[in-house]
């Protein structure tokens, strides 16, 4: 989503499936909250539905947080490649255009080489974004952004090419390739600090769930294995040697050692544990090795609940985030209207 009229976009498709009783989207933290009866609707008709009008969803899965990473990596990555770009060309494009001694035969044609990257790369993502959206008769920040900054580009192609088109019928051929590529470049640096300030807040749910190892060892039929977090099973016997993360909520069958709870109750010192003690998922082990019977495992664990309710909280709209949204929902198609209005005037 680029803008809080795409999160209305995507509220809006899927609260009318049938079967869905409520959907927020939260545009800063990128993720949507639904209520539905899963007897009307699945989680494929969500993403088939979002799909549809241009977005991607993933749906909450175990091994979601790897791969949301890996696409937030991505995505700010290429942003920050455009950025550059854009900068590098921008840069000298605006100065020409606005220091007039700088003039000189052949300027023009200058010009139009060092914006067309910034337009074909660093602006790529605004077109694309703004055709998916016309195809699917609706309009967001990015339709804005690719009509004003192509047509001052086409616009000063043609001026440059052919500037007898219009100084024939009495007007300067003026070019406007320093307001492409400008507006380009001022947006992009404003999603780049957006996507950043977006990572720094997501961190804390990226904390958490760094707290729960991904192997762990049991004991099965005699005989220690180590397998993944997700094969362990209520009743399991697991193994935590000194130095280790638990990975589970349970209670202690044998041994005892000394676990650090502060990520749970915020003190800085450990509690004692021995046989009969229960101990929680995401909390370490100090001294001694421990056998813990599993009680809740995955997502059934306190840190997995204190995880969904720091994402639930993300989720959650305040009231002046939903008049933000709504003004946005509007402001889009007046500008648009306005533009075609002055054009036709």
């Amino acid at each position: 989503m680029s803008c809080a009229v795409c999160a209305g976009s995507v509220e809006s498709i899927l609260a009318s499936l049938p079967g869905v009783a409520a959907a927020s989207v939260n545009y800063a933290g990128a993720n949507v909250l639904v209520e539905y009866d899963s007897g009307l609707v699945s989680a494929a008709d969500f993403v088939q539905a979002v799909e549809g009008i241009g977005y991607g969803l993933l749906v909450e899965e175990e091994d979601l947080s790897g791969k949301l990473e890996a696409l937030e990596t991505k995505h700010f990555d290429e942003l920050k490649r455009k950025l550059w770009v854009a900068g590098v060309f921008t840069l000298p494009v605006f100065v020409l255009s606005m220091v007039h001694l700088f003039h000189f035969a052949g300027m023009n044609w200058l010009m139009m080489g060092m914006s067309l990257p910034v337009m074909v790369y660093s602006g790529s993502g605004f077109f694309v974004s703004a055709w998916k959206q016309a195809r699917n008769r609706m309009v967001n920040m990015d339709t804005l952004v690719a009509l004003s900054t192509g047509i001052a580009f086409v616009f000063s192609v043609l001026n440059t090419l052919v500037p007898s088109l219009f100084s024939s019928s009495g007007m300067e051929p003026h070019v406007y390739y320093e307001s492409a590529t400008v507006i380009i470049g001022f947006i992009l640096a404003g999603k780049f600090l957006e996507e950043r300030a977006r990572n720094r807040a997501s961190s804390v749910i990226k904390g958490l769930m760094g707290l729960q190892p991904k192997q762990l060892r049991v004991i099965r039929d005699g005989v220690e294995l180590e397998i993944p977090l997700g094969m362990v099973v209520a009743g399991d016997e697991v193994m935590v040697r000194p130095g280790d993360r638990i990975a589970v909520d349970g209670t202690v069958v044998s041994g005892e050692s000394y676990i650090d709870e502060g990520m749970l109750t915020g003190e800085p010192l450990a509690v004692h544990k021995s046989t009969g003690s229960a101990v929680y998922a995401g909390t370490l082990n100090q001294k001694g090795l421990l056998s813990i019977e599993a009680a809740k495992t995955g997502k059934q664990t306190l840190l997995a609940g204190i995880i969904a309710m720091v994402q639930e909280a993300q989720s959650a709209k305040p009231p002046i985030q939903k008049l933000a949204d709504r003004i946005a929902g509007v402001f889009v198609p007046v500008v648009f209207m306005l533009a075609v209005a002055t054009f036709g005037l």
